[in-house]
């Protein structure tokens, strides 16, 4: 009745009855036991999520530890992000991670974890990255459940080592996710600098512009900007015309057309050489030609070659 037939939720129920001693085993006659009354009278919520928190809530608080920094790094994590950011002996990570796989929270993506129980911990020859494998949450709800549980500060403080790691760490990490752990990790992150931060996230916006991702693009142009001082035209104005630039293209491509002219005019109006000038008419000529607007990319050309100081006439002979 309380599950619905659900079998996670089933699980879960279960695991919770039994945290509350209303369903135990009998060594002596070797049955299960529970008090029906007693259950019937338990306020039992029919939020899986809920149900869930409170479980894990229960957890050794160092398993919790290692739930929360899992969530911080996705639904799908390697463990060596997860040892590195956890600030604890790789004996201590790993124990508390088999404990999260064996209460079924997380799922090993390979056979490693029954490899870790027979390791000598003690041996300082052990090469820990051949340990390296990929875990992920047993489902979404699971995944919300733990991510729920971490304050404000956890979620700061998690997000910004693991981009930090991320940026640090000699292998080919996207750059799209690295800068959106370090843009989660607000003010922590600014030990980078502004600068350093903003020219991040100019590489992460070009990288989700070429994937489709326009929206995304949009944030990481925008939040770079942010980045920058007020007076960014003078102080940064390579970096800011890029900003600029690429938040202007997203718009487009965003087919929110009125705020795109906008910000393109703006760019326009701040540029310091005609060549800067010419290379945005130029952006918005492709723009223009993609949704078949000949006349507007033919404009937009026209204008372009005139700060060029290449003239050409409207009806060539």
């Amino acid at each position: 009745k309380n599950t619905q037939g659900n079998p996670f939720f089933v699980h879960q129920f279960l695991n919770h009855l039994h945290s509350e001693s209303l369903v135990l085993f009998n060594y002596l006659e070797g049955i299960w036991e529970w008090d029906l009354k007693k259950i019937k009278r338990l306020e039992v919520t029919t939020n899986v999520i809920e149900l869930i928190t409170k479980n894990i809530s229960r957890l050794n608080s160092e398993t919790q530890k290692i739930l929360k920094i899992s969530a911080c790094i996705g639904r799908t994590f390697d463990i060596e992000t997860l040892v590195n950011v956890s600030n604890k002996s790789n004996e201590n990570s790993y124990h508390h991670l088999i404990k999260a796989i064996d209460a079924s929270y997380l799922v090993a993506l390979s056979d490693h974890p029954s490899h870790l129980k027979s390791i000598n911990w003690n041996d300082k020859n052990t090469d820990w990255t051949t340990l390296n494998f990929e875990c992920r949450f047993l489902n979404d709800k699971v995944y919300a459940s733990v991510y729920t549980l971490l304050t404000t500060h956890e979620k700061e403080t998690y997000h910004y080592k693991i981009g930090l790691y991320w940026l640090n760490r000699q292998t080919d990490t996207p750059i799209i996710a690295t800068v959106s752990h370090l843009n989660k990790g607000n003010k922590l992150s600014l030990s980078i600098g502004y600068e350093k931060l903003a020219q991040l996230n100019l590489q992460a916006g070009l990288q989700a512009k070429n994937n489709g991702s326009y929206l995304k693009a949009y944030e990481f142009y925008d939040t770079g900007l942010q980045y920058l001082p007020l007076d960014r035209w003078d102080t940064d104005y390579a970096l800011t015309l890029n900003l600029y630039s690429g938040k202007s293209e997203v718009l487009f491509l965003l087919e929110k057309f009125t705020e795109s002219e906008s910000e393109f005019q703006h760019v326009v109006d701040r540029c310091k050489s005609p060549f800067d000038k010419a290379r945005v008419y130029n952006t918005k000529l492709t723009l223009y030609l993609n949704e078949n607007r000949t006349l507007d990319a033919y404009k937009s050309g026209k204008i372009a070659l005139n700060f060029l100081k290449i003239k050409i006439t409207s009806h060539p002979k």
